[in-house]
């Protein structure tokens, strides 16, 4: 009887000598790339939490704060995927790139979390005194954002229910570096943007003496739009040869989002700091240098687990881009979307 023991405990202990052990260079890899925004959190506390591997993956986090670099890391093969909005996902798809959006990824709650800023230093008291031409000035001062994106397709619409009509060559300045365009727009270097959490509570808790006395103005909330999603999107080629790698992808998602929803405020963002400089969206931001009352004011949302683009929204989305003639395609929603990898 104890020969038997031993040697079923040899031959287990062969069976595991032989067994591969996997470490991360060895698991299907996946590039994917995470903007700036509240949405991209999920991912990066997957990827700090070590999940992904967990879940048999290797994600590498491509964190770029230009839009255009990470439209174009996409197009040039560079990464397999990314965290967009729903009108770079249709214009990658009518140029040529061959994306497929695969769930959502973030839906701004419709609390304030969008906003038209301006400073105290520029004397722009309201939308209006913005967007009315004066006898200096025969035409509208421009709010910067960036265009050709689903911050176009609020402000387009804000503008149009207001009864004004919109001339993008004269009412919108583009671009492309959000961190940048916040930075500017606290020193008065801009005269209106729209800007997003984290971006808002940030910069109303930033001292006076280093925005030259400037302090924040909200020209408009969008409190009562119902907020477009951000879309998760890979290359059709990376969703037709790596399927597990994107299911494991999901799977780690998702337990951090459920781990993400557990978490109370205090930890979530003590936490969240950390996750947030490592990615190094903010070069020179250190968590001793955040000014005071930022951390304890940042409203920490719910986060959804993903899901299908709503496909009413897909189609609204698509009609401005063709009336804007940022494309004259009209790809099938069926043929953008998949429903693979939801739950």
């Amino acid at each position: 009887m104890l020969q038997a023991v031993r040697l079923i405990f040899i031959l287990f202990l062969t069976a595991l000598s032989l067994c591969p052990v996997l470490s991360a260079s060895d698991l299907p890899k996946l590039r994917f790339s995470l903007p700036p925004l509240m949405g991209s959190l999920p991912a990066a506390f997957a990827d700090h939490w070590g999940l992904f591997e967990a879940h048999g993956v290797n994600v590498e986090l491509v964190a770029l704060n230009d839009d255009t670099a990470r439209q174009q890391a996409l197009v040039s093969r560079e990464i397999d995927g990314m965290v967009c909005d729903v009108t770079t996902a249709i214009r990658l798809s009518t140029t040529g790139t061959d994306v497929v959006i695969t769930s959502t990824a973030y839906q701004p709650p419709q609390t304030g979390s969008l906003a038209i800023l301006t400073t105290t230093c520029l004397g722009i008291p309201s939308l209006e005194a913005l967007l009315t031409p004066t006898a200096s000035r025969d035409r509208p001062r421009p709010i910067t954002f960036t265009t050709e994106s689903d911050l176009e397709f609020h402000v387009d619409a804000l503008l149009e229910s207001l009864g004004y009509t919109v001339d993008p060559e004269t009412m919108y300045v583009h671009s492309n570096h959000m961190p940048n365009l916040a930075a500017r727009l606290a020193i008065g270097g801009v005269e209106a943007a729209v800007l997003p959490e984290p971006y808002v509570t940030y910069m109303g808790f930033v001292p006076p003496q280093m925005t030259f006395g400037c302090q924040l103005v909200h020209l408009w909330d969008f409190s009562d739009t119902p907020l477009l999603p951000s879309v998760i999107v890979f290359r059709r080629e990376t969703v037709e040869r790596n399927e597990k790698a994107i299911d494991a992808f999901y799977a780690a998602l998702r337990e951090a989002i459920e781990r993400l929803n557990a978490m109370g405020h205090d930890e979530m963002v003590n936490e969240g700091v950390d996750v947030v400089l490592s990615l190094e969206f903010f070069p020179g931001v250190t968590r001793q240098s955040i000014p005071p009352g930022v951390l304890e004011h940042i409203d920490v949302p719910r986060f959804d687990l993903p899901g299908p683009l709503d496909p009413e929204q897909y189609q609204a989305v698509l009609d401005w881009m063709n009336k804007k003639r940022y494309t004259w395609k009209r790809p099938e929603y069926t043929s953008l979307t998949t429903e693979r990898y939801l739950q």
